[in-house]
């Protein structure tokens, strides 16, 4: 036996169902055409005027093919003209025709009418198999209803949920006559679409369930909203992997918040033994105490006391970035020039700048008011920023630094390098931390890839910004603002 045979044994048997009748209904028409057509010809033409006929159309309506209603229009047709021909002589010549003519007719009439009607209910029939269709091929659970919460229409998988065939549920409220409270909210988001005409989205939880449902409103032909249409599917295991993630994401900023607690409790106990190896390597560098006897351990004192401050350096960032996120980092904040401290790191930076040969110039405004910000944080800032100009501008390279009272009180500084420059995509790689853009001053010049980030995080901490605006090959701009509530 074919596998497909289980299948179409329902059909076969809905098909011979329908012939059956078919059958049936045809034998009833030519019963009732052969009894009107002797009735019609055992009276005289005066007193039969092919009205008869008109029942014999009536039957169409048991026909569903509009083509057999038509059929039956001709046939009544065809039976009243040979009435006409066929019956006993009798009254006015002029009245049988006219009633013949009008029985033709009203036969045709009640044709059309009943074809009509037929098309209709096929039409409408065929777009409710359509639309049964469409929700039964979704795999949410799909329903329409009335105003009064009462189910139009079902799919399968509603069905299911509810334990009852689609049949038995049309008709029946969706709600209880004491609805639960996610009954309750669920039919004033129904209500709400009726007096809206707007559709609506929800997620809510029931017995452990996350559903999504949408609510779409179906209007009529005057445009008034007749039904609404629901979709709803389970979300729990999207909603499970949700609330995992959201736990893991706590967890993680826990851990982070701990690690910079951490780090920034470890600031003294890990620069004092630094502090230490730098100052007792100098003092040997130096040979304070008398002559060490041999080059090599002079050459060995001076690697470890530059391995030791750039250790210092990078320790220092570590730390400073765990302090701003664990909001550790205090400023120690006061009124101070700002050109004293713009003049102070061009200083430092100044040896710096003549080993990588590159010129540095300050056009900054002497005359720039006080400012209320933690000295030693924006030298840093500035050191940080003139360190990595120079860094990444070649030699014979330029880098400048100048200011800008602005209209609104506050001031900017920009520092100017002619470097390589860097992409949108490489500034974001930037400022990120321990972000480092792949060039091959890197690899002669290391670095932590934390000043500029470092650098923006102070300057956010004095309410300021830092900006940086840079094109491959020809140099960076970057511009630190302090705002007007800080200048004196």
């Amino acid at each position: 036996m074919s596998v497909l045979e289980p299948l179409n044994e329902p059909l076969k048997t809905v098909q011979r169902t329908k012939t059956t009748r078919t059958w049936q209904t045809m034998a009833l028409t030519a019963v009732m055409a052969i009894a009107i057509l002797g009735f019609d010809l055992n009276l005289p033409l005066g007193v039969a005027a092919g009205v008869p006929y008109i029942l014999l159309v009536l039957v169409g309506i048991g026909f569903p093919n509009p083509k057999h209603v038509y059929a039956l229009g001709v046939l009544g047709t065809v039976l009243t003209i040979a009435g006409y021909f066929f019956s006993p002589d009798g009254g006015i010549i002029w009245v049988v025709l006219l009633n013949r003519g009008l029985a033709i007719f009203a036969i045709w009439i009640t044709t059309l009418l009943i074809v009509s009607r037929r098309e209709a209910e096929n039409a409408l029939r065929a777009k409710e198999k359509m639309l049964q269709t469409f929700l039964d091929a979704t795999i949410d659970q799909a329903a329409f209803v009335d105003p009064d919460g009462i189910i139009q229409a079902v799919n399968q998988a509603m069905a299911d949920q509810y334990g009852k065939s689609k049949k038995h549920l049309v008709g029946l409220p969706m709600f209880q006559t004491k609805p639960t409270q996610t009954g309750l909210r669920r039919k004033a988001w129904i209500d709400e679409v009726f007096k809206s005409g707007q559709p609506l989205r929800k997620e809510d939880l029931h017995q452990g369930i996350w559903r999504d449902t949408s609510f779409f409103p179906v209007v009529d032909a005057q445009d008034k909203v007749a039904y609404v249409a629901i979709f709803s599917r389970d979300i729990s295991v999207r909603k499970n992997i949700e609330m995992e993630l959201i736990i893991a994401k706590e967890k993680a900023e826990v851990a982070d918040q701990s690690k910079g607690e951490f780090l920034a409790s470890m600031s003294h106990e890990l620069r004092t033994p630094l502090n230490a190896i730098i100052g007792f390597s100098g003092a040997v560098q130096e040979e304070i105490f008398g002559p060490i006897g041999h080059q090599k351990y002079i050459e060995y004192m001076h690697d470890i006391n530059s391995s030791g401050r750039h250790l210092l350096e990078l320790i220092t960032d570590v730390l400073d970035v765990s302090a701003i996120e664990a909001s550790a980092l205090d400023l120690n904040q006061e009124k101070t020039s700002l050109t004293d401290i713009i003049s102070t790191s061009m200083r430092m930076i100044s040896t710096h700048a003549d080993d990588a040969k590159v010129d540095v110039s300050n056009t900054v405004n002497t005359t720039l008011p006080l400012v209320y910000v933690d000295e030693r944080r924006i030298r840093q800032v500035l050191l940080n920023l003139l360190t990595n100009a120079v860094k990444f501008t070649p030699e014979n390279g330029q880098v400048s630094i100048s200011s800008t009272l602005t209209d609104d009180g506050s001031i900017d500084i920009t520092i100017l390098d002619s470097g390589i420059g860097m992409s949108n995509q490489e500034i974001e790689l930037a400022l990120s931390k321990f972000g480092q853009v792949d060039n091959p001053h890197n690899t002669t010049k290391p670095g932590t890839g934390l000043g500029l980030p470092l650098s923006k995080a102070l300057m956010e901490l004095h309410d300021g910004t830092l900006v940086v605006n840079s094109t491959p090959g020809q140099g960076t701009a970057v511009t630190i603002s302090l705002p007007s509530e800080r200048v004196c």
